[in-house]
């Protein structure tokens, strides 16, 4: 199981799409209590110590999840007593083809096979065990 598992926890990202973050922590077991969302490649600051505390005391979590982009930026960052755990997501390509058309469309590269498809082909992010 993961460590968050029948826990309460508070999520802390700066992620595009935290929905989904929060999503698969509530899908391996964890119950969030609060989450801090930012947007993508958030630049932490020491402003960010209150809105924690407080949400730490209001959620009553007992574990901070977040993501291993974002725990890299945190290590400065006070947890007053409560540990933090990092969810580290991976992405596995189901459907090689698919994947490429999109990727080639979405940079604006040349058709490489002719394979068409939507961002089709690949799989839901998934957690890593630990």
């Amino acid at each position: 199981p993961f460590p968050w598992a029948g826990r309460r926890v508070m999520a802390l990202s700066g992620i595009a799409r935290p929905e989904g973050f929060e999503t698969i922590i509530r899908a391996t077991g964890g119950q969030v209590a609060a989450h801090l969302a930012y947007g993508d490649h958030h630049a932490y600051g020491a402003d960010i110590a209150d809105r924690l505390r407080e949400a730490l005391e209001r959620g009553g979590a007992e574990l901070v999840v977040t993501t291993a982009k974002d725990a890299v930026k945190l290590t400065e960052l006070p947890l007053f007593g409560v540990p933090m755990v990092v969810l580290e997501i991976a992405m596995r390509v189901t459907e090689s083809a698919r994947w490429d058309a999109f990727l080639r469309r979405r940079l604006g590269a040349p058709p490489g096979d002719g394979a068409a498809g939507a961002a089709g082909g690949v799989q839901m992010l998934t957690p890593v065990k630990p």
